[in-house]
């Protein structure tokens, strides 16, 4: 009980995924399961943009958001927006996925 609302403050609201790359790596499937069946919002979006641009970032995690986005073109779509609605960046790994069959 309550397992998704604590992995969520650990993930994304302490940036988890952002400053222990082993971490993420090691819940990228986690975290690809929390983007695709819980609401995106901000705090979620700032994690993963840092989580992507960092120095060391987790590159499992990396490596298996740009395949995820690609299949999901509506997620994909509302963490443009987030980004745009904070004035923030979309990085260039998850900005430039063409959705062109």
């Amino acid at each position: 009980k309550g397992f998704f609302r604590e992995f969520y403050k650990n993930a994304f609201e302490s940036k988890k995924i952002v400053y222990d790359f082993h971490w993420g790596n090691r819940n990228k499937d986690l975290v690809l399961y929390y983007i695709r069946n819980f609401d995106m919002d901000e705090t979620l979006v700032v994690a993963l943009n840092k989580a992507i641009t960092a120095s060391y970032p987790p590159r499992q995690l990396k490596d298996s958001l740009r395949p995820f986005y690609k299949s999901n073109k509506g997620i994909w779509d509302k963490h443009k927006k987030i980004c745009d609605d904070l004035g923030e960046e979309m990085p260039d790994f998850l900005g430039k996925i063409s959705f062109d069959s």
